[in-house]
């Protein structure tokens, strides 16, 4: 009886999971599709993908999750460069270093800015 008792505990945390790992992910579209990339902290997507990769470790999709957050960083930041928003290029660029300090475009964004 014990047995049958701990698979359906397993069963139901591994539900449990499946759906806050959903729920992460949704919220972490909703963030990454609003420009919400790494602020707010804890309601941006970048929050939110980590997060789910605590749910579930490695995942494709979470991971995938944060290079598209990556990549938006990087094209925010040339863009604002590209509209003379030099200070909020700036902070962009900082964003982007914080999270991916060997990102391919930091240096070329870095020297448009200079």
């Amino acid at each position: 009886m014990a047995s049958v008792r701990s698979r359906a505990d397993s069963k139901s945390n591994q539900l449990d999971r499946d759906r806050e790992f959903q729920r992460l992910i949704r919220a972490a579209d909703n963030a990454l599709n609003n420009g919400d990339l790494v602020s707010p902290g804890s309601g941006s997507a970048w929050h939110y993908y980590n997060q789910a990769l605590l749910v579930k470790p490695g995942n494709s999709q979470a991971k995938s999750g944060l290079e598209q957050v990556k990549q938006a960083l990087a094209d925010r930041a040339g863009a604002e460069i590209g509209a003379g928003e030099i200070a909020q290029a700036r902070s962009t660029i900082a964003d982007l270093e914080r999270v991916e300090p060997n990102h391919s475009a930091l240096a070329q964004l870095k020297r448009d800015i200079a």
